[in-house]
């Protein structure tokens, strides 16, 4: 979504004004009546308890832990109900990663509204077919309660 007008991305703190059109990094399309409707970003930035998250900074954080092999970090909920999900491989033989400790070493390394809410341990993280990790399946997962 571009956006423009003279009231758009007066500039981040320090930097000069911006003009002209600005690219949010926001998905949208138009419905049959004409309706813009929001379906996601094209990065991992998230809106949660106020502040704007990369997903991708909880991730790697999470993913410094030696007993953690790969990590996928989620959105699920929305507005006061927005909890972040994280859902990892363990590292093999390396013990198995838990909430506390997950906790307790993102605190070191994130502000405390990053921390993650849950976690949920799997064998393998899902893929698409281009080899991404399959979030919309990872989400879905979690809401049915089956992760």
């Amino acid at each position: 979504m571009v956006v423009a007008g003279p009231t758009v991305m007066l500039g981040y703190w320090g930097r000069e004004p911006h003009h002209g059109p600005y690219r949010t990094g926001d998905i949208a399309c138009r419905d049959e009546s004409g309706e813009l409707n929001y379906v996601g970003r094209r990065d991992g930035m998230v809106k949660v308890r106020g502040h704007r998250i990369e997903l991708g900074e909880i991730e790697a954080a999470i993913a410094s832990l030696d007993s953690v092999a790969e990590v996928a970090v989620l959105v699920v909920g929305s507005g006061l109900g927005a909890r972040l999900h994280a859902v990892a491989v363990p590292t093999s033989g390396a013990g198995r990663p838990s909430l506390l400790g997950v906790k307790r070493h993102s605190a070191e390394r994130l502000p405390t509204y990053m921390i993650v809410d849950r976690l949920h341990l799997v064998d393998d993280l899902p893929r698409t077919a281009n080899g991404k990790t399959d979030r919309a399946w990872l989400t879905a997962a979690v809401e049915k309660g089956t992760l």
